[in-house]
């Protein structure tokens, strides 16, 4: 009864805190930019707002350009997974093939369409928020919260690619432009720390405004979801305090488990389980890869693209798994039976290995068949390792064994039996797990820039320090934009 008590006397603080917090946010929020009106630069495409029929087209729109452009044609084939020597890509592609021995170029219109969907996407959120700035509406705080969190994510994704944070870690470093909506003024180059500052602000307003899980969270966005990318967003610059007070929160709320089975995450039969924190729902309109009137967000499987014939898991990768339980759940073997891209179950009978995770639930669209999964952007057991990092740099080696063990029992894994660890020791541990549990969801890439690992794991492919650890500015960009210098290196 006592423990009852407390129970109900957290929730009633709770209540009052965020309430006390939305009216301060309500009273505070500051005045949205007005977005552009033409495309300024080539930054976005001219925008229409009042084509819009609703607030669910406008979102829609905003994942439209997110999902499926940034991811579809932008990281499409595992961007981060190529960079990162996990996937490698057959030489048809030049451009990919470049990037697999980081050779890639300003003027390379994959990297274009990284930038270009997150600034359509960003400017969009603009135009809503604009329109929505002093509207007593409470109906439309949903809508607010998934749009402050798709801008987040967006400048989220640029700051990674483009800005110079890394190798120097440098707050006042050249980050990427924050659209003000003035187009009197030349697009130039915000700092890396107003980047952050604007991050962090749209998602403690996302926060307020998105619903706790199971209340009618569309797209499985819920104020959680927002933590945990703030979360990501601290670790990114090596804020482990910061971000670690929202991790614990996540992992206290009693939201949230692990899976009985690490492939529920990825079988296409569990999703929105209760690992997932955040995921792209697969969208199918019967036969289109998405529909103009309304934009649907975007086609999972386009993401991944993982049709067998395109790119394979590195031979690399596959020694690194070694005997790891995960690595029959991460790629198919040769000589395994395996689902091939028009659904059919066929026969590794190559010396390749092949993508299995999220290569289960086939969905036939436009001239080609494609796999039709949800897919997990943030779950449960990377904020495990990201509570496990932080408490090593806290100095609390204890609490991380017990979160990295947790991982590695869901996955059948030998436990960290050695308590007396140091914490340099713990940490290649750490790296390993997040390697294994990880693998091909496009998160090591970004790993080993923060840990400053890309050069002595990447230097045998071209990676060069200083350089690499950022993409070149798109060309066009560049050349429109007397304001925005180009990258180190390119």
């Amino acid at each position: 009864m006592k423990t009852k008590n407390i129970y109900i006397s957290i929730s009633v603080a709770k209540i009052v805190i965020v309430t006390v917090l939305f009216s301060f946010l309500l009273s505070c929020e500051e005045d949205e930019p007005k977005p552009y009106s033409n495309n300024n630069n080539n930054f976005i495409d001219t925008i229409d707002y009042n084509s819009f029929n609703s607030y669910d087209e406008v979102l829609a729109r905003i994942r439209y350009n997110y999902e499926y452009i940034t991811f579809h044609w932008g990281m499409y084939w595992n961007f981060n997974n190529i960079l990162s020597g996990q996937y490698e890509i057959d030489d048809w592609d030049m451009e990919l093939n470049a990037l697999e021995y980081f050779g890639h170029y300003a003027a390379s219109s994959t990297i274009l369409s990284i930038w270009s969907g997150c600034y359509q996407s960003v400017s969009i959120s603009n135009l809503f928020l604009s329109d929505t700035q002093n509207s007593s509406d409470i109906s439309i705080n949903a809508y607010k919260g998934q749009v402050y969190f798709y801008r987040a994510l967006s400048y989220f994704t640029l700051i990674k690619y483009f800005g110079e944070y890394y190798p120097y870690e440098d707050f006042n470093a050249p980050g990427v432009p924050i659209l003000s909506g003035d187009e009197t003024q030349p697009n130039t180059r915000a700092s890396v720390q107003e980047v952050y500052d604007r991050i962090i602000h749209d998602l403690d307003s996302a926060t307020i405004f998105l619903p706790d899980p199971g209340v009618s969270a569309e797209n499985n966005t819920t104020r959680y979801s927002a933590m945990a990318l703030a979360a990501k967003t601290h670790i990114w610059f090596g804020q482990y305090y910061k971000a670690d007070v929202l991790l614990e929160q996540i992992i206290q709320s009693g939201y949230f488990y692990l899976t009985d089975r690490f492939s529920d995450n990825f079988d296409g039969q569990h999703e929105n389980n209760s690992e997932s924190l955040f995921e792209f729902q697969y969208y199918w309109n019967g036969g289109t890869r998405y529909s103009s009137t309304p934009y649907y967000p975007a086609q999972a499987y386009s993401y991944m693209q993982i049709t067998n014939r395109w790119n394979t898991v590195a031979e690399s990768a596959v020694t690194r798994l070694g005997n790891d339980p995960r690595a029959k759940e991460t790629y198919y073997s040769p000589g395994d039976t395996m689902i091939d891209d028009d659904g059919t179950t066929v026969i590794n009978e190559t010396y390749d290995y092949y993508i299995k995770k999220y290569a289960h639930v086939i969905k036939p669209s436009g001239s080609g068949s494609y796999y039709g999964n949800n897919l997990v952007l943030i779950r449960l057991s990377d904020v495990y390792l990201l509570h496990s990092e932080a408490q090593i740099m806290k100095g609390n080696i204890a609490e991380s064994i017990t979160y990295i063990n947790m991982v590695k029992e869901r996955a059948g894994a030998d436990l960290i039996t050695n308590h007396s660890l140091s914490a340099d020791a713990l940490m290649e541990i750490l790296r390993d797990e997040r390697f294994n549990e990880l693998c091909g969801e496009g998160s090591y890439w970004f790993d080993l820039i923060r840990w400053d690992m890309a050069d002595s794991e990447l230097g045998d492919r071209g990676f060069i320090k200083g350089k690499h650890e950022a993409l070149p500015i798109p060309q066009i960009i560049v050349d429109n934009n007397p304001g925005i210098d180009q990258n180190a290196g390119y």
